[in-house]
């Protein structure tokens, strides 16, 4: 096959041509798949065939490697790992070749490729040589081959777990990315592909960031890399710190101050896309201490694991302004955008999680930021004191915010109905909806509407739904609040009166015509629901009166008409919300026996309606045509059956829809609702039910998690139909008793397990229904034939020890109902049942209550059962292993490896004869050769003859073998073998380091083989050879190294496991490991003592805590006291290593005192031995920690610093800078204890900075910046304002060193290099001195000017280019800090001379600064912030000039001058509608577009600084410029679609053509937010739409994941632009959402992706529907997978109850999957222990999973179908026992749980009254939710604690009671042992299925329709909560306590503004 032309033809635009060339790939790969793959790997890496052929050869390749679903992926592995070895190298030879090919699109898509074969073998243990190989990579010259290196190792990142590789190789892997992300990486594309995979890399790095010189290295790169000139290495950089702050909070302490300062210059001054995530920083920073405080209380002790370092707290003064300040940063457009996300958005965001952090204490910084800007003519002001406002209403206590609120309503009324701006009155109606939700209700003391205001607040928000779309959906979303708000009212209502108004006016809304807009119909409907379902008895004859009305409404909807697709799409939504509407009607009246009635004449019309809904087989709106249905037939009772024939054939449809199998699952509930509601009635439609159930069981096409709730539903026929169910029951059993044997023996990860046990659940719900409806028959003897198999299955699974409280509780029931039913036929039985006595105390015994209930009434049925037999079960027991002859087997040509493996294979009595054969026969009488093998087989002997009991003993007679002998025999062997054991470690020691792969695996086998036979041996062995001075230094590290990593591993399961191992080793043992260890420290080989420094220190690490090893520190320190300086030095080493590994408790003060004499006695300058000296420098550094007492001693600190100082004056430069880290290090952690030495200290660092070399200058500066950084913490905090006995006062060290500290970092401002400006990654004196210049600044304020400008004016006009550069530089630093009245009478002098110096001076160097300085000035004192402006019409147009003209110099030159103009513009983004720049709009715009065309604008960043200046240019553009802007459009779309053609690129070319891409789509996205922000632009604008969203396509195609994010965000606006008529876009661009989806290696993308599906969803509303599917599936996916990092998966569940609250009752077909996946993740996470880390991801993990809860239940509320939540709510009720018992939850959970128990109680009503009294802790858990201090919580439990009381004290029907059972056995008897075969054989498919779906890693737990696990079945009432509105920022708190408030941290959104 010719390869190349069949890949050419799958991508042929014909579509005959593609689909054979694709029949011809799938038959090729078929028939020969080695062949197949090998071809594709040729062709991948030949560099003469074209890239698009490439590309997909490679793309094929992968695809044929891994795929989505879990059974074809299995399969696809499998395949892989079956293929012949040569065939797989040639394939990876292939694949590393490619990585250094010059093409672009080929590297990438290797990588993947690579990553993806990774994650097949590594696991296995093969390809060991691939992370050495792409390490070597990383060292090659051609910068490409090193960028796709560094892509592969991200990539493989993501593919594998971190333990799979060994800390060894993370380490180098983390050191090539780290140094690939440093300053000193000349190339940008390598360096971002670096910072890209340490964002991946992260979750790897836990040991290196537990040490604090790995921690800070890593810490300094990506700081560096945050201000990178490369705007993708600043956000890659910010994106890493990002998720460093998530996953190392507690390690942030010592880089807070410098994270502040870099995020607060980026918000400030970065793009956007950097400024984001900046922000979103300290948004994560926020959501960590609001875990910690709400887990804590913020009571820590010292020993605390995780304390709160309250980052936010001590933030706050500066942090609140930062956030204030961008609320001002709005875009005209952005209440229209429903996807819209910017910088205001974001510190909304983050403003809102910071009063959740630091509540009441923000209230007072904010107030006057609102009062400021409140009433200030500019409406941007206006609405950010709006926005400010309503953001801090969660968090700060009632009491403080109600006096605000009754202050601010009246005026807010008023800005509603009287602002003349849309954006204002669009945020003013979210701030009154937030006000009612979290102010208004019961549970508030202080009442904010009263009689007075009522009128006028209905008034307003009536008036307000007639204002723009967006306006008046805000104001429904207030009205439904409102509503809500007055629902526990009782009789009465405020709202009463004007009931018939509020509905007028909703209906009205529904009929306006751009209802489509802004889901203002959605929002009308839902509301008119809430009043509505709120409404008292006295609004009943208007409700009623509604029904016509609705009903007319739908009636119109199903009239034959002509519709378009969009019509028709409108339609199905419109069906919906009309369905939904009459079902909370139908719920409303038929509560009540009056309305009923009145009700019930029109049921036939109502439910005639909804089949002709169903007819329309529209899948949008048959959920909520169903729910109604629900709601319809528990009204008319036993009378439903009249329309079940023509109802049946749509039951039918579901059941056989496989294809969306949610549909199928809930169908199958709907089943059982019917048959509890028809009972007998139901009988006629039973046959085509039950052959339908079986065939779907059959079937290995039905998603497994169907199949538990069918056997459940089998049970729930049963029950239904009584002994009609025996021509069922054969077939029922044979396929329950198929699926019971497969549950027995499933073994997997904890979702399988998971999985099991719900199908395990089913199975015995089956049994419990099936028992129940034949008991007191005289039909029951056909159920005993099944019995033994039932006990036999409950065995199985009681002794598997793996079944979860439901399946036990389920069990236990159908062990009492078995003898219940059976009687005396199940006595015997029971009795020999090999567990029922165990599995009954069990139970009996637990602490579950329903658990314990069904036990006693088990033992109760079991009592009568067996009635006077006495209960006794029998023990199992086994017999031993017969002799068998071995000895004939025994050849001269034995193994001894084989024998090895032979024998560990055997049982003890086996591995004895085997012993016997070996030790007493085969050495002796065949002479072969004693081996390594043999050495280890007897050491295994002596230890299992050591271990033997008497009965084993006596087992070793049966061979007839004398003990004495074969102990002789074999310590005759021990020593002879023990030597040859040396030579052998040795040996395979040097084998582990061979080129040679095949010799190194075999060489790390048997390591591995070693170590998980004998691992006290093993040990021995390694600190044997690492203490052997005769030994190579090569093994010695090796063995050194083996020995760490059998000690520690970054994953805390794996070294809490190696701890046990190591604490259970047997004494002797260890001590001779750590004798030979402290031998060590004295070898002269430097490379042996210095690893075993660090493993001694992994192992004190271990045994110090458990107070072993006490004589370690003595011997330790007796060692410093030796001559030799090498054992000096070691030990000093050792003691710093042991610091870091300990915590400063473990060591008490004594010895801490010993161990800090020793080292500052070996730095002090007596020592003569420099590496002593060094070791010791290095050791004070991380002992600092241990050093507080000594530090409160003023003698020991005296000593301590002046040892320190004279280390910095050493002559040898390495202890020099060793002793300024320490000193830094000194002067953040003892600030407090400086002022002694300060004065030598800067006398010190001021000669180091003048004198000495560059790395000790640099840590001299950094003295001073640490000092700075300290004084601007405290005087932030604290305000300057100390008393005498502050805890930490200002010393004010910078202000008392001012008149010298100033003058010598002025000098080094001289220092400059040549090429400072060309070196994006620079760092030196001068820099360095910058910016220690700059924080002084900070610190001191105003008095750092006088001493700075006569620097200026003495250097500003000197000949030497150094001083110009250096007064300029600066005049720069110091514009942050003094304030705008000392700096702009300089500014106005010195603009004039820096506009000619810009354009005049001869050197560039000057030039640069000059202009990087003018952007300063025009950002930080230029704008309408800036009382007194700098630019006047008089310098405007030569500032424009001189700029403009700067932009044709060099590159550094033009982008500095291009952010200065950007800075420019920005200042003018608040004019109105005219500004200064507008006359020179046009050149500027020119100006720009011909420096993007430059030849050097690859340079310096200059072509991207010029596209974001004309962005900027654009976006802050004025009315008068719109036709300039307009006709900018065709210019970009041509640049675009230039770089689109076809051609042929290197790679460079190509990366550079994919950045420019990006900058193209961000400056559309730009104009297209400008022009579509005006009516008349937009309508010009919109000419161009279909070719703008052709040429996004056409990035999208492309596959260049640098400019995705670009376009998806330009989408993103167009949708906004284009509304609804972006449903034309989707079918194309579905496919490229779905790959964000699954795009699990860049996780954040997938994240982000999440965020995409809300957008696209709220502006397509209903119109999502049909790619629903396709989202959810995904989305279930990403939930089962294990290779998508575990951060994305808590807001997957949130996104559950996004999207339900999106599709409404469409979500029914995702009911059972969803909650399926909920369920698993619930009991997962009840079962996590760990860190506080885990503790804390837990604690995220439960409250997504309870926010998911808390919005399905409220979105089904008042439904006909609220009834399939009735199964789950046990499991619920269980999931909060669970959480409430474990005592680790934080506030924010308690609070969600809390609420969740009242959304519960409120939706299912009486159903859940009895679950909840039945509840283990629900009644302990409210008591202390209502006694806690936290007033949300309070709020929420008495709110719950009224629901649970409405739900108590409604009546429920009585039911006879149901025990939840589990499988039973098939009877053993011939005949149906023949029977069952043929069963099985018949049903194969779907046992098939279940065990392919067994190793698929899916959803766990099926959703269960039937039966209540409460162990009775109660009638289900069917009720339906109406949809709440959806938030731009995600699902809002929707309940009017606030029970399920949360704070959607997606990066794109907005919380909680509309």
């Amino acid at each position: 096959m010719e390869v190349t032309q069949v890949l050419f033809n799958a991508q042929s635009i014909d579509g005959t041509v593609r689909k054979n060339a694709e029949e011809s790939l799938k038959q090729f790969q078929e028939q020969n798949l080695p062949g197949f793959l090998l071809s594709l790997s040729g062709e991948l890496a030949n560099e003469e065939k074209p890239i698009e052929t490439r590309k997909l050869a490679g793309l094929i390749l992968k695809n044929a490697l891994d795929a989505k679903e879990q059974h074809r992926k299995f399969e696809l592995v499998q395949r892989w790992l079956l293929l012949d070895a040569t065939a797989k190298s040639q394939i990876k030879a292939c694949l590393l070749q490619t990585l250094s090919s010059p093409v672009f699109d080929a590297r990438s898509t290797t990588s993947q490729v690579i990553a993806k074969v990774a994650g097949i073998e590594l696991p296995q243990k093969q390809w060991p040589e691939l992370i050495g190989s792409l390490l070597s990579n990383v060292h090659q010259i051609p910068a490409h081959a090193k960028q796709a290196t560094l892509e592969t190792l991200g990539y493989l990142c993501e593919e594998v777990s971190p333990d799979v590789i060994d800390q060894d190789q993370v380490n180098k892997i983390l050191t090539a990315v780290v140094q690939g992300m440093s300053a000193s990486e000349g190339n940008i594309d390598v360096r971002l592909a670096a910072t890209r995979a340490l964002y991946n890399a992260l979750g790897f790095a836990q040991a290196n960031f537990s040490n604090d010189m790995e921690r800070d290295y890593i810490m300094r790169v990506v700081c560096e890399a945050t201000l990178s000139p490369e705007v993708r290495i600043r956000q890659a950089a910010f994106e890493c710190l990002v998720s460093i702050s998530s996953t190392y909070y507690e390690k942030l302490t010592p880089y807070i101050q410098d994270i502040f300062n870099i995020t607060s210059k980026a918000v400030s001054e970065d793009e956007e896309p950097v400024a984001l995530q900046a922000i979103e920083f300290w948004s994560s920073i926020c959501d960590e201490e609001i875990d910690i405080l709400e887990e804590y209380g913020g009571e820590f002790t010292g020993d605390s694991d995780v304390p709160c370092f309250y980052f936010i707290k001590k933030a706050l003064p500066a942090l609140v302004p930062m956030l204030l300040e961008t609320l001002l940063k709005q875009e005209e457009d952005q209440d229209q955008d429903e996807g819209a996300w910017n910088i205001a958005m974001a510190g909304g965001t983050c403003l809102g999680l910071v009063a959740r952090t630091v509540g009441d204490d923000i209230v007072p910084l904010v107030v006057p930021f609102v009062e400021e800007n409140i009433t200030k003519p500019e409406w941007r002001q206006r609405e950010a004191a709006t926005y400010a406002f309503g953001s801090i209403l969660d968090g700060p206590s009632p009491e403080k915010l109600i006096p605000l609120v009754n202050v601010a309503l009246t005026f807010m009324l008023s800005a509603l109905t009287k602002d003349p701006n849309s954006h204002v009155k669009d945020t003013t109606a979210w701030a009154l909806g937030r006000i009612f939700e979290f102010l208004l209700g019961s549970a508030v003391d202080l009442p904010i509407i009263t009689q007075a205001n009522c009128q006028q607040i209905v008034t307003v928000l009536l008036q307000s739904m007639k204002d723009t779309p967006n306006v008046a959906e805000k104001a429904c979303g207030a009205l439904y609040f409102l509503a809500q708000g007055y629902e526990s009212e009782g009789e009465s209502s405020p709202l009463t009166p004007f009931f018939q108004e509020i509905v007028q006016s909703l209906l009205t809304v529904t009929h306006r015509e751009d209802v489509g807009d802004s889901r203002l119909r959605t929002a009308a409907y839902e509301t008119l629901n809430e009043v509505v379902r709120c409404s008292t008895v006295e609004t009943a004859p208007l409700v009623l009166q509604l029904v016509a009305v609705i009903m007319m409404e739908l009636h119109n909807t199903l009239e034959s008409q002509k519709l378009s697709y969009d019509e028709r799409e409108k339609q199905s939504e419109l069906q919906g919300l009309l369905c939904g509407c009459l079902q909370v009607i139908i719920q409303k009246l038929g509560s009540s026996e009056t309305t009923k009635y009145a009700f019930m004449q029109y049921a036939d019309q109502i439910m005639g309606l909804f089949l002709r809904v169903f007819a329309c087989r529209s899948a949008t709106v048959h959920e909520e045509a169903m729910l109604a249905i629900g709601a319809l037939a528990y009204a008319t009772g036993a009378d439903f059956a009249k329309y079940m024939p023509e109802f049946y054939r749509y039951l039918e449809m579901g059941l056989q829809n496989f294809e969306e199998y949610q549909v199928c699952a809930v169908t199958v509930g709907v089943v059982g609702d019917i048959s509890r509601a028809l009972e007998e009635k139901i009988v006629p439609y039973c046959d085509g039910i039950m052959t339908q159930l079986l065939k779907n069981l059959s079937s290995n096409q039905l998603h497994r998690s169907v199949k538990p709730p069918i056997f459940s539903c089998f049970g729930d026929i049963a029950l239904a139909v009584g002994e009609y169910f025996e021509k069922y029951l054969m077939w029922a059993m044979s396929a329950l008793q198929s699926a019971a044997d497969l549950s027995t023996h499933i073994a997997g990860d904890d979702e399988l397990v998971e999985y099991t046990n719900s199908l395990r659940n089913g199975i015995l719900e089956a049994y419990s229904g099936i028992f129940q409806g034949f008991k007191n028959s005289p039909k029951t003897q056909l159920l005993i034939p099944y019995a033994p198999h039932i006990l036999q299955f409950l065995d199985g699974i009681y002794m598997e020890k793996d079944m979860d409280d439901m399946v036990m509780k389920t069990a236990i029931g159908v062990l009492g109902d078995l003898a219940d039913t059976l009687g005396n036929h199940a006595s015997s039985m029971i009795q020999q049942s090999v567990s029922s006595k165990d599995f009954l105390n069990e139970c009996l015994s637990s602490e579950d209550l329903l658990v314990k209930e069904s036990a006693q009434w088990a033992k109760l049925a079991i009592s009568r059962a067996i009635s006077r037999e006495s209960f006794k079960l029998e023990r199992f027991k086994g017999g031993g292993i017969s002799n068998r002859n071995m000895s004939d087997s025994i050849t001269s040509q034995v193994h001894w490896d084989e024998w090895l493996r032979m024998w560990f294979k055997c049982g003890n009595t086996s591995k004895t004869y085997l012993m016997y054969l070996m030790i007493s026969f085969v050495p002796y009488k065949l002479q072969i050769r004693v081996s390594f093998s043999f050495f280890l087989f007897c050491v295994f002997s002596l230890q299992l003859l050591a271990s033997y009991s008497a009965a084993l003993l006596r087992s070793v007679k049966v061979f007839n073998i004398q003990l004495a002998q074969l102990i002789f025999n074999i310590q005759v062997f021990i020593p002879a073998a023990r030597n040859i054991m040396a030579m052998e470690v040795t040996q395979v020691l040097l084998n582990a380091q061979s080129i040679d792969g095949a010799v190194r695996k075999n060489a790390e086998d048997s390591l591995k083989q070693f170590q998980e036979q004998n691992l006290p041996v093993f040990l021995v062995s390694l600190s044997g050879e690492l203490a052997n001075e005769e030994k190579p230094v090569e093994t010695r590290k090796l063995a050194g190294l083996v020995l760490k990593n059998a000690l520690d591993a970054k994953e805390q399961h794996r070294k809490f496991e190696l701890v046990q191992r190591w604490l259970s080793l047997d004494g002797n043992a260890k001590s001779q490991i750590k004798a030979c260890l402290l031998k060590t420290l004295t070898s002269p080989v430097s490379d042996a003592r210095s690893t075993a420094s660090q493993v001694i220190a992994k192992v004190a690490g271990i045994e110090l805590p458990h107070k072993q090893w006490p004589e370690l520190i003595g011997s330790l320190l007796s060692n410093v006291h030796q001559l030799r300086a090498q054992a000096k030095q070691a030990t000093l080493e050792t003691l710093g290593y042991l610091c870091e590994e300990v915590s400063p408790d473990v060591i008490d003060q004594d010895q801490v005192n010993k161990i800090l004499t020793a080292v500052v006695q070996g730095m002090s300058s007596s020592e003569g031995n420099t590496d002593v000296r060094l070791a010791a420098t290095r050791a004070l550094y991380n002992a600092l920690g241990f050093a507080q007492a000594n530090f409160s001693n003023d003698m020991e600190r005296d000593y301590i610093m002046r040892v320190v100082c004279e280390a910095m004056l050493s002559p040898e430069v390495r202890i020099r800078q060793a002793a300024f880290e320490c000193l830094v290090s000194i002067s953040s952690t003892y600030y407090e204890k400086l002022a002694p030495y300060i004065q030598d200290i800067f006398n010190i660092t001021a000669k180091a900075v003048r004198e000495d070399e560059e790395p000790v200058a640099l840590q001299a500066i950094e003295f001073w910046s640490s000092i700075c950084d300290e004084e601007i913490d405290i005087l932030e905090e604290y305000g300057g304002d100390f008393t005498g006995d502050s805890d930490i006062p200002c010393f004010y060290f910078i202000k008392q060193a001012l008149p010298a500290l100033v003058p010598m970092l002025l000098e080094t401002l001289l220092k400059q290099e040549e090429d400072q400006d060309q070196d994006e990654g620079a760092w030196n004196i001068a820099m360095a001195g910058g910016t220690c210049l700059g924080l002084v600044a900070r610190t001191v304020g105003d008095d750092i000017v006088p001493l700075v400008v006569p620097f200026i004016e003495e250097n500003i006009s000197k000949q030497d280019w150094r001083q110009r550069e250096a007064a300029t530089y600066a005049f720069g630093s110091i514009l942050e800090g003094p304030s705008p009245e000392k700096l702009i009478p300089l500014v106005n002098v010195a603009l004039t001379f820096m506009l000619s110096a810009l354009s005049k001076d001869p050197n560039s160097h000057v030039k640069d600064t000059t202009a990087w300085t003018l952007g300063r000035i025009f950002e930080f004192l230029h704008g309408s912030v800036v009382d007194s402006p700098i630019i006047s019409q008089a310098n405007c147009q030569q500032i424009i000039t001189v700029l403009l003209q700067s932009m044709k110099d060099t590159p550094n030159v033009a982008e500095k001058a291009c952010g200065a103009l950007y800075f420019l513009a920005q200042g003018y983004e608040e004019m109105g509608p005219s500004s200064p720049l507008t006359p020179f709009f046009q050149e500027i715009v020119q100006s720009l577009l011909t420096v993007t065309h430059r030849e050097d604008a690859g340079e310096s960043r200059l072509r991207t600084a010029a596209y974001e200046t004309l962005n900027e240019v654009v976006r802050c553009s004025t009315d008068e410029t719109a036709p300039l802007v307009l006709q900018l459009v065709p210019v970009i779309m041509m640049e675009l679609h230039n770089t689109l053609e076809g051609q042929k690129l290197s790679s460079n070319e190509r990366e550079k053509q994919s950045e420019l891409q990006g900058l193209l789509c961000g400056c559309l996205q730009v104009i297209i937010q400008k022009l579509g922000a005006s009516e008349p632009t937009k309508y010009v604008f919109m000419q161009y739409a279909d070719q703008i969203m052709g040429l996004f396509l056409r990035v999208f195609a492309c596959r260049s994941a640098t400019v995705h994010e670009e376009a998806m965000l330009a989408i993103g606006a167009l949708a906004y632009a284009t509304g609804a008529d972006f449903a034309k876009y989707m079918p194309e661009f579905y496919r490229y959402l779905e790959m964000g989806l699954q795009n699990f290696e860049e996780y954040q993308v997938c994240a982000v992706t999440v965020g995409v599906v809300g957008d696209i969803s709220r502006a397509l509303e209903e119109k999502i529907v049909p790619y629903c599917d396709g989202i959810m599936t995904q989305l279930l996916k990403n939930l089962s997978s294990n290779q998508l990092h575990r951060s994305v998966k808590p807001p997957i569940f949130s996104c559950f109850g996004d999207i339900a609250l999106a599709v409404g009752e469409y979500f029914e077909k995702y009911l059972m999957w969803a909650m399926s996946a909920l369920q698993s993740a619930a009991e997962l996470s009840t079962h996590i222990a760990g860190d506080d880390e885990l503790v804390e991801y837990t604690n995220s993990l439960r409250n997504g999973i309870l926010e998911a809860y808390s919005g399905i239940f409220q979105g089904f509320k008042n439904s006909p179908k609220t009834q399939l939540l009735i199964p789950y709510a046990p499991h619920i009720l269980q999931f909060l026992d669970g959480i409430y018992m474990e005592k680790d939850m934080d506030d924010v959970v308690m609070k969600t749980a809390i609420g969740v128990l009242g959304d519960l109680a409120d939706t299912l009503g009486s159903h859940a009254g009895t679950m909840i009294q039945q509840s283990v802790s629900s009644k302990d858990f409210l008591n202390e939710c209502l006694s806690s201090e936290d007033l949300m919580i309070k709020e929420s439990a008495e709110w719950a604690k009224l629901a649970i009381s409405r739900a108590i004290s409604l009546p429920l029907p009585i039911i006879p009671h149901i025990h939840l059972i589990k499988i039973s056995a098939m009877a053993t008897a011939p005949w149906f042992k023949t029977f069952l075969l043929v069963s099985l054989l018949l049903l194969m498919p779907f046992s098939h299925g279940m065990v392919e779906e067994g190793l698929h890693g899916g959803m766990k737990q099926a959703a269960e329709y039937s039966v209540e696990q409460g162990g009775k079945e109660t009638m289900m009432i069917q009720m339906r909560t109406v949809r709440k509105l959806m938030m731009l920022g995600g699902m809002q708190d929707y309940d009017d306590t606030g029970a399920n408030q949360k704070h959607e941290h997606d990066p794109r959104k907005k919380p909680g503004k509309p």
